[in-house]
Formats: C-alpha cells, structure tokens, sequence
C-alpha cells in the first residue's frame, strides 16, 4: 500500500478523533460555566436575525451546587431573593451611580399664620385671637359652605364624579356647632372694600368624620380559625405613597423606616409591580385581575363606569365594615385620570368632594406641578388627619381604608423626603392613640420612579419595579395565628406581587374560605399568611419578563448592525400603535412618525444559568422630541416585544394632542 492510499485512510480518522476532542473540550467548558463563576469571560451567541456574532464580556456567577442544597430557608449575601428561578439583588440605596441625583427636599410651609378656624367634634371653633393678624382696621365677615355630593343627580352627569354642590353660606361671628351630617366645609372670610367690593382674608376646609351605619350586619365571627375565641376587631387600613420604590423610601424617608422596623412591621423585600403605572397595579390588588380581565368583566373602556367592578371594599362591607377611599390630586386620582370614575359613591366615606373643591375654590401652592398647599394647609395634612379622625373618633364600627398619596411623590425622587418627619409622626400618633392595636395596615406603594434620569440607571430600572410595602399586624393577631405570622416573615424575602396583597386582603375580609379564593389574574399566587414558594418564578407570580427583577444581567455594546436592527423593530411597533391610534388625536394634530437617534444602553439577560441569550433590554432615544424609551425584546426567528415600550423621559405637552392615555407616552404632537 503506497503512501497516498494511506494518507487517504488516516484522514477520516484524524477528522473524527479531532472532532471528539472539540466537543470534549466545549462540554468541559461548559460544565465549569454552569458550576462555577467566570469572571470577565468572553462569551459568544449567534443571532437567527443577523448573519454574525455578538461578542460581550461580563460576569455571571452561577453555582449548581448552592440551587441543588438551597431550599429557601436562607437568602445569599447580596441579595432579597435567591433561588434558582429568581435572583433580585440588594442594592445600596446610595448607590454611586445614582448618588449625584439624591438631595434633601424641606416641607413647604403652607402658611405663616395661625389657622384663624378649626374644627374639633362638629364644633366649627374660630380663633378671635389670631383674627388681627388677617384684618386690624376692618370688620371681618365669616361664613361657612357644606359641601357635598347629591346622590339623586349622579344620572343627570356624563362624569358624575367630578360633580360637588356648595351650599350657600352661613355667616357666623364666634364658635358653631355644626349638623352632625356634615362632612366637608368651606369657611370664607372677608372685607368691605369701596365701591362694594370685597376682598378674601381667609380661606380653609375642614373635613369631619360622620357617624354611619355599615350597609350589611357583620358576620357572627371575624375568624380565621372556628375553634378559636372572636378576636377583636380588626380593621384593615391600605396607605399608599404613589411612585416611591423601597430604595427611595430606605434614602429619603430614613426616619419612618427606622421607627417602621424598630415597630416591627414586616417589610416584602421581593415585592414585584405587575404593570406600568398605578391604576392596573392598585387593580390587581383591590380585585385580583389585571386590566384586560376588568376590561372583559365589567370596564369595556374609559368611558364606562366602574361601579360593576368588584372591588374588595365590597368585601369588606359585605362583612359588616364601613369602607372609606380618600386620595388627593383629583385630577390625576387613581379611577378619574383619562377615565369616567365611579357614578355612584363607592365607599361609606368618600374624600373626592372635599378635594374637587379645594382644587376649584382655594388657593395653592406648588412643587414639582403637583398641589401640596390647599390653602394655609398642606393637602397631605388633610387627608392624614382626616384618616385618624376616621380611626380614633367613631370606634363603634369596623373599618376598612384605601388611602392614596401623590402630591409629594409622583413627579420627583427626591420630595418624599419632605414628608419623613411627618409620617415618623404618623405611625407614632398610631401607636399612642391604639391605633395599631386593632388594626392592620399595608404601608404600601404602587411602583418606583418611572421617569427621570435616574430610570436611565440599572439601579432606576430595578427600582421602578421594587416598591416598598411594610405590613403591620397587632400584637395578638401574631400570638393568635403564630404560622401566618411566621409565614408573612419568610416571605420577605421571597418574590410577591400585588395578587399576593389581594389574597392576604381577601382572608382577613373573611367573607369566604380563602382556600377556594383564587385571583384570576395570578392563579398561583397566595396570600402572604401562606409560605410563598421558595422556587417560585416570574411566570409563576404572572409578571412578564419586561417587569421581572429575576433575571441577571450581562451589559452589551451598542454598536453593531444586529443592535439597530432590534432598535429600529421596536420604534417600527411604536410607529404601528400611533398609526393604529390617528383617530385619537385632536382635529388638525398627528403624531409624528419617531426614528430612533442614539442607543442608550443593551443588556442581556442571564436565564437558567446558560449562557444563551433569548431576552434584552435596550434603552434608546427617539426624535422629534428627544423621547427615551426601553423595551425588552425576545428574539427568535422574528423579534418578538415582550409587554409595552417604556417612556423613561417626561413627556409633558409633548402629547397634548392625544386623547388615548395609552398612546400619550409614544406621542409627538404635530400640525397636519
């Protein structure tokens, strides 16, 4: 045999036994990948869409041997939840990154002088004192107007829950007891003027609790366990700050946090948002379903009613409670932004008349275009007193409470931190006055800051979708039920989402046995009296991958033909919904068609310890209008968009042409 016939044999061979070796070597590799932590090591993955690779370095620590043994009795150091399915790291608040964007805000004073009324039990007080300091030489005329909201007009209005009625006003020259029917007032106060005129010296409202009676007998025993003695009353309380994360709450409200865990409340570290923005977030708590399940049940569009709705003060009522709703900024109010509200009063006790008069009849200041003054009394002062006057001063019922602040919050990171004094001194009034002894309370929020500049941080990004929620039981609900407690406890560190809230409100309402109680919008979910599964996924708690803080993260180069072509997809989508929506713009206005400008940042996700990218997260800036925008992209075949497109810039009057509260986001406002 010569030596050609040879070489024509042995080559074969040496392909095979070199194509063994190569698969060894990637096996091995990928082995020590899965078991153990790769420092800046260089991975590759080819794209379906773009005939190349992407190349990116980072870090991935992944250890196989942690997962098999963990069983979610601990949390690794460095992190709120670990599991192999979800991974939320713990973040200094103060993070370097965003630390340039933090400042103290002080409290803006209202007023200089002394409230010239007040009110204590019905009894309208005037302050002769202090009258000088508002008229030395002229003689001042007072009177009060009652304000309400008529029951028999609400059919008669398009929009009923924007309709108030002032009665005419009462004059008054010392102290009045006033009808003990009376919610809300207004006291005017003037002076004559020549010619007739005259002028305003004092404005306030005033808001009293009323005695009423619950609309359903309570239940023979408010329960868990039959077996066991009728506990006290319990009353159940949701205070809600709107757009503050647990990060911002740790920096800018430090005080309350310290006195909250000196207390004992127990705060979910892995408390997950489901949505966007407030509305489908407070919905998923108060009826367990996400929005287009309301949509199909009982809300077809914005310009139906809600009142169909179940929403679980109807629970509570239906268990002998009086039900109470109390939010500020009208305008802007959870059911009323781009919606019809409700066409009947919803709750026993129902705040929005008050705060529809204070926004048409009394003066204000601002801070970040948001009305913190009404009058010489900030609009959180109100609403605050207004809520313990509730609790401390009609005790004969059972209470439950949806109280929601904006004012001070949702425009800025930063303004929380003029109300931290003011809320340490909230929960310590709470607990001087008992409050906290037969009460239960979610110290809630409905998301973190969704624009600004710190949204462009990896740090926003994590906080926009970590609120902060601490919950309080009292004292002898945790001796009583020791297992629900100690089960709220373990679930700090596990993820939960609002549907979890709405299963814990839905057993302490009582109304039925929570095992057969499900949350069509998250059937899996618990309430946080249950251990929550330690292994438990995004998809098992029904948040999609674009609002899931699960996966880690590899940060990639913007450059790159494959990166403009996931970019130019997605502001294609965002084109495609404004052209779907051109009839939604006012006449002679459109939105003009958005190009992408610049790539603001590419990350990859980590999923199920592979190095196999199938899911980014791309922030980028779109003109006219200089809008900035972040969208999780699945890729495969096709690009798939995971859930919406996030605006991280205000869009302010950009979008005033456009009617669809969905579409102002996407919106630039041109001529035809």
């Amino acid at each position: 045999m010569g030596l050609a016939g040879l070489g024509s044999q042995t080559r074969p061979c040496l392909r095979i036994t070199l194509a063994i070796i190569v698969m060894l070597v990637l096996s091995v590799f990928y082995f020590a990948n899965d078991i153990a932590t790769f420092p800046h090591t260089e991975f590759f993955w080819k794209s379906n869409d773009y005939n190349g690779f992407i190349t990116f370095q980072g870090t991935f620590e992944s250890n196989v041997s942690d997962d098999v043994s963990y069983n979610g009795s601990t949390v690794k150091e460095g992190y709120l939840v670990w599991s192999p399915y979800c991974r939320i790291p713990d973040i200094d608040p103060m993070h370097e990154s965003i630390r340039a964007l933090v400042k103290k805000v002080d409290p803006v004073t209202c007023s200089n002088m002394i409230p010239l009324t007040t009110v204590v039990d019905h009894r309208l007080l005037f302050n002769r004192r202090v009258a000088p300091q508002y008229s030395q030489n002229q003689k001042m005329k007072c009177c009060y107007k009652t304000i309400w909201r008529p029951v028999n007009q609400d059919q008669e209005h398009n929009k009923p829950d924007d309709f108030y009625v002032l009665s005419s006003c009462h004059e008054f020259h010392s102290d009045v007891t006033l009808n003990n029917t009376i919610e809300y007032i207004l006291v005017e106060c003037t002076v004559q003027l020549p010619r007739g005129k005259k002028k305003d010296v004092y404005k306030n409202m005033h808001a009293m609790t009323v005695k009423k009676t619950p609309k359903h007998k309570p239940a023979n025993k408010i329960t868990f366990d039959q077996e066991k003695p009728q506990e006290p009353k319990l009353n159940v309380l949701i205070l809600g700050i709107d757009g503050v994360s647990r990060l911002n709450f740790m920096r800018s409200m430090p005080t309350t946090a310290a006195l909250l865990d000196e207390q004992g409340l127990v705060e979910m570290k892995g408390y997950n948002k489901i949505e966007d923005n407030t509305f489908p977030n407070l919905i998923a708590i108060l009826t367990g379903k996400t929005l287009p399940q309301l949509r199909k049940l009982c809300w077809p569009s914005s310009t139906s009613k809600m009142d169909n709705c179940p929403f679980l003060w109807n629970n509570f009522s239906n268990q002998g409670y009086l039900t109470a709703y109390a939010e500020d900024e009208p305008q802007m109010a959870t059911f009323n932004f781009e919606k019809r509200g409700f066409t009947t009063i919803p709750t026993d006790y129902y705040f929005r008349p008050f705060m529809l008069t204070a926004t048409k009849q009394m003066s204000a200041k601002y801070q970040d275009g948001l009305r913190v003054c009404v009058g010489p009394t900030s609009t959180t002062e109100h609403i605050l007193k207004y809520m313990m006057d509730l609790w401390t001063s009609v005790q004969e019922g059972v209470y439950f409470g949806l109280i929601w602040l904006n004012n001070f919050s949702h425009n800025s990171i930063n303004t929380p931190s003029s109300m931290d004094r003011r809320f340490h001194k909230l929960f310590k009034d709470m607990l001087d006055k008992g409050v906290l002894n037969n009460t239960a309370i979610f110290f809630i929020s409905d998301h973190g800051s969704r624009t600004g500049k710190i949204r462009e941080t990896f740090v926003g990004w994590l906080e926009e979708r970590l609120p902060f929620i601490h919950i309080w039981l009292p004292t002898w609900f945790r001796d009583m039920y020791p297992q629900k407690f100690k089960n709220l406890v373990t679930n700090s560190n596990r993820l939960t989402t609002p549907f979890d809230v709405f299963m814990t409100l839905h057993e302490l309402a009582n109304d039925t046995n929570v095992e057969n109680v499900v949350s069509s919008g998250c059937p899996k979910c618990v309430s946080l009296f249950t251990q929550v599964p330690w292994n438990r996924s995004c998809e098992d708690a029904s948040i999609t991958k674009h609002w899931c803080t699960c996966s880690e993260f590899r940060t990639l180069s913007t450059e790159g033909d494959f990166v403009r072509l996931m970019v130019d997809f997605v502001v294609n989508e965002i084109n495609t919904l404004l052209t779907n929506g051109k009839n939604s713009t006012t006449p002679n206005m459109k939105c003009a068609k958005l190009t992408a400008r610049r790539i603001l940042s590419v990350r990859s996700t980590v999923f199920e310890k592979t190095v196999k990218q199938d899911h980014f997260v791309i922030m980028f800036e779109t003109v006219p209008g200089e809008g900035i925008f972040e969208a999780t992209v699945k890729n495969g075949p096709q690009f798939q968009l995971v859930d919406t497109v996030s605006r991280v810039s205000m869009y302010g009057s950009q979008s005033s042409c456009m009617k669809s509260a969905f579409l102002k986001k996407y919106c630039y406002c041109v001529k035809k």
